[in-house]
C-alpha cells in the first residue's frame, strides 16, 4: 500500500518468507515521506517475527553461568525491529538516493527436546551471540544472502545503500550499491545491482536485474533475477 497526500506520503507492506526446512518469517514495514521540490525524505520502520524449524545440535552452551556440553533438538523464535531513513534528489531524468537501516534483535526463545543431559531445562531465552550454537544452520543460511532476492531474508545488523537512477521514457534504469553487515555470521559484504524496469501493461511492470556481491566469506558471486509488479489502482 502506497499513498500520496501531496507533499506527504505513507506506505505499508507485509512480507511472508518461507525458507524450506529452515524458517518462516513475517515482516510488517512502513514509511512516512516528505517531498519538497526536487527532494524527498523518508523515515522507515519494520518488525519481523521468525520461527525456526527444529534443528539438532551438540555444543557447549552457557546455562546459569556454567558451560555445559549439551545435545538436543531446538525450536527457536526470534523477533527484531529496524529503523532507518532515506533521502533522494531528482534533477531532470536523473535521480540519486541514499538510505540506511539499523536493526535491533530481542533474545531468542528456544524450546529444547531430546536433551542430553536430561536435567537441562527445556525453555531458554538465548542471547543473539549464542543463537548459532542452538540453531547451527543459521550461519550457513547467512552466508547464502548473495543476491537482492535473499538479502531481504538475511539477519542484518546494518545496511547502507547508494543508488543512481535514470528515467528513459517508460523505462527506468537503476544502479545501487549496498554495504551490509550480518548480525550472527559477522560478515560484511558489498553488492552492486543494475536493474531496468519495463512496462508490461497499464497496471503491470517487470524489473530485470544483474548483480555481483563480494565478501570475505564467499568471495565474488554474480546473480540475476526479475520481479513483476501489479498496480491495483488508487485509493
Amino acid at each position: 500500500f502506497d499513498h500520496s497526500f501531496g507533499m506527504f506520503g505513507v506506505s505499508l507492506e507485509g512480507r511472508l518468507r518461507d525458507e524450506e526446512d529452515f524458517l518462516e518469517a513475517r515482516t510488517i514495514a512502513g514509511s512516512i515521506s516528505f517531498k519538497a521540490s526536487h527532494w524527498r525524505f523518508a523515515a522507515t520502520a519494520e518488525t519481523r517475527a521468525s520461527d525456526f524449524e527444529p534443528q539438532n545440535f551438540s555444543d557447549e552452551i552457557v546455562i546459569r553461568g556454567e558451560r555445559l556440553q549439551v545435545s538436543a533438538t531446538s525450536e527457536c523464535s526470534l523477533d527484531n525491529t529496524a529503523y532507518g531513513a532515506s533521502g533522494s534528489y531528482t534533477f531532470g531524468a536523473w535521480s540519486v538516493a541514499v538510505a540506511g537501516l539499523q536493526f535491533d534483535y530481542d533474545d531468542a526463545d528456544c524450546e529444547l527436546t531430546d536433551v542430553t543431559p536430561p536435567t537441562i531445562e527445556r525453555q531458554h531465552s538465548v542471547h543473539g551471540n549464542d543463537l548459532p550454537q542452538l540453531a547451527p544452520r543459521l550461519l550457513a543460511f547467512e552466508s547464502l544472502h548473495r543476491s537482492s532476492v535473499t538479502r531481504d531474508s538475511a539477519f542484518l545488523d546494518a545496511s547502507l545503500s547508494v543508488s543512481l537512477g535514470y528515467e528513459e521514457g517508460e523505462r527506468f534504469w537503476d544502479l545501487t550499491w549496498y554495504r551490509d553487515r550480518e548480525e550472527f555470521a559477522d560478515i560484511e559484504s558489498d553488492t552492486l545491482i543494475g536493474a531496468v524496469t519495463l512496462p508490461l501493461s497499464d497496471r503491470t511492470d517487470a524489473e530485470l536485474r544483474l548483480g555481483v556481491t563480494d565478501s570475505d566469506l564467499a568471495g565474488t558471486v554474480g546473480f540475476a533475477g526479475f520481479s513483476v509488479f501489479l498496480y491495483l489502482g488508487s485509493l
